[in-house]
């Protein structure tokens, strides 16, 4: 057992320690093409290991996820896939505008 506020910290506490890392380390991205496809592999195997839990036990990983149809639950995904990508690309621009500006 573990407060629901452990997991609230645990996935945000993150956001500023990267964007910390941000300004003090430039980073080197992949080609878009591969990066994008990198990113909807790992996301299609998550988002399989879901499904796969929901149909081996009954119980959803996340239980917003028993609100949703299955038109629902798809588009869900697809929202949050995209979301994710989108989420990538700006992290690129943003890299390579801060580094840019100091070179």
């Amino acid at each position: 057992f573990s407060p629901p506020w452990t997991n609230h910290a645990m996935h945000t506490f993150v956001l500023p320690v990267l964007l910390g890392e941000a300004l003090v380390q430039p980073h080197t991205f992949p080609q878009t093409e591969h990066a994008l496809a990198a990113l909807g592999v790992v996301g299609l195997a998550y988002l399989s290991w879901i499904v796969w839990v929901y149909l081996s036990v009954g119980i959803w990983v996340y239980p917003l996820l028993e609100n949703f149809s299955p038109v629902g639950l798809l588009g869900f995904f697809c929202f949050n896939m995209s979301l994710v990508s989108l989420l990538y690309l700006l992290g690129d621009k943003l890299n390579s505008y801060m580094w840019r500006q100091t070179q």
